[in-house]
C-alpha cells in the first residue's frame, strides 16, 4: 500500500527589483561607493544609483543562494537610499529564504509603509504569509497587488496556487489561465495548471501545460516529476522512469523525486529498487515524513520488521497530523510487534 501523491505546485517567494537602469553585467566588477558609515543616515544625500547597484548585486547573490551576502548588499542599497522601498522587499526576500520570517514580514510591511501602492511587496508579503499559514491576509495581499496591477503575473499563479490549497480548483483554474494569458513563457504557471489539470484528470491537458513547461526550462525538476505521474497514469512506465531520471539530472537534492520513483518501483514489485530511492530521499531531506512511512511500508511487505518498526516511529514523529496514514503506521506498529 502507497499513500497517494499530489502533484507538485510551484509558487516561490520571487525577487523582483523594479526600475533598474542598471544592468548586472554593467556594474560586475565596478567599483560601487560605500555610504560613509560615521554620516548618520537620515543627513546623507540619497545616491538612488549606489543603491540601485547594491540591490542588483544583492539579486545576484539571492540567485546564486548566498544569502547572507545578499542581506548585506541590501542594507547597503538602505545606506545609500534609505527611502528605496525596494530594498526593504529585496530583503524580505532573503530573510524569507533563510527562514527568518518575523524579519521577513517587518521588512515588506516597512516597503509597503514607503510605498503603499508597491504591488511587488503585496505578493512577496502573500507569499511569506502563505508559508506561514496564513492563508485570508495570503489572499488580501495577492488581490491587493492585482488591484494596482492587473497585469501582474506573479501573483495570479499565486493566488492559483492559494485557491488550489483551499480546495477552489476553479477558482485557481481561472488565475493560472490568467497568469499564462499575461505571460504566455511563465513555466511555473504552465507546471502549476498542468499539475492541477492532472489533479482533475484531465491528462491530455495537462500533458501539453508540462510539456510546454519544460520546453520553455528543460531544467525543470518538478514538471519533470509532474509529468511522470501523467505517464504512470497512462501505464507509460518506462517514461515516468525517464522523466524521473531528468528530474534528479536536474536537481539531485530533489527529495520528492526519488520518492515518486521509489513508489514506481515498489508498485511494480521492486521492493529493494525502492527502498534505495526512499533511502535516497531521506538523505536529501532528513525531515521527509513521507520517505519514512513509504519504506516502512516496503519493509513490511519484505517481512523486515525490525527495519519496518523504526520507520513507522519516525514518520509518525515527524507527522502530526491524525489521519488514515497515522492510523495506518500505528496499525501495521502493533501487527509487527504483536499487540
Amino acid at each position: 500500500m502507497t499513500p497517494p501523491r499530489p502533484y507538485a505546485q510551484v509558487g516561490p517567494i520571487r525577487l523582483l527589483v523594479l526600475g533598474l537602469a542598471a544592468s548586472l553585467a554593467a556594474c560586475a566588477g565596478s567599483e560601487v561607493t560605500r555610504p560613509d558609515p560615521t554620516v548618520p543616515a537620515a543627513t546623507r544625500t540619497p545616491d538612488p544609483l549606489a543603491g540601485d547597484a547594491h540591490n542588483i548585486r544583492g539579486r545576484a547573490y539571492v540567485d546564486s543562494g548566498d544569502l547572507e551576502a545578499a542581506v548585506a548588499q541590501f542594507e547597503l542599497a538602505m545606506q545609500a537610499d534609505p527611502g528605496n522601498p525596494e530594498s526593504y522587499a529585496n530583503r524580505g526576500v532573503a530573510y524569507a529564504e533563510l527562514g527568518e520570517m518575523e524579519a521577513a514580514l517587518a521588512d515588506f510591511n516597512h516597503a509597503l509603509e514607503l510605498d503603499p501602492g508597491y504591488a511587488r511587496a503585496y505578493n512577496n508579503r502573500g507569499n511569506l504569509h502563505r508559508r506561514l499559514g496564513n492563508l485570508d491576509s495570503a489572499l488580501e495581499d495577492y488581490t491587493r497587488s492585482l488591484e494596482l496591477d492587473p497585469e501582474y503575473a506573479r501573483p495570479h499563479n499565486n493566488r492559483g496556487n492559494l485557491y488550489r490549497d483551499l480546495g477552489m480548483v476553479e477558482a485557481a483554474l481561472q488565475d493560472y489561465d490568467r497568469a499564462l494569458e499575461i505571460d504566455p513563457e511563465y513555466a511555473i504557471a504552465y507546471n502549476n495548471r498542468g499539475s492541477l489539470l492532472a489533479g482533475m484528470g484531465r491528462y491530455a491537458e495537462a500533458l501539453a501545460d508540462l510539456n510546454r513547461a519544460l520546453e520553455l526550462n528543460p531544467a525543470y525538476a518538478e514538471a519533470y516529476v509532474n509529468r511522470a505521474m501523467v505517464h504512470e497514469h497512462a501505464g507509460d512506465f518506462q517514461a515516468a522512469f525517464d522523466d524521473y531520471d531528468r528530474a534528479i539530472e536536474s536537481d539531485p537534492a530533489y527529495a520528492s523525486a526519488y520518492l515518486n520513483r521509489g513508489i514506481l518501483h515498489a508498485s511494480l514489485g521492486d521492493l529493494e529498487a525502492a527502498i534505495e530511492d526512499y533511502g535516497r530521499a531521506i538523505s536529501a531531506d532528513p525531515a521527509f515524513a513521507g520517505a519514512y512511512l513509504n519504506r516502512a511500508l516496503a519493509y513490511d511487505d519484505l517481512g523486515e520488521a525490525s527495519s519496518a518498526i523504526p520507520d513507522y516511529e519516525q514518520f509518525l514523529a515527524l507527522y502530526p497530523v491524525e489521519d488514515r496514514l497515522t492510523a495506518l503506521a500505528r496499525a501495521r506498529m502493533e501487527a509487527l510487534r504483536g499487540e
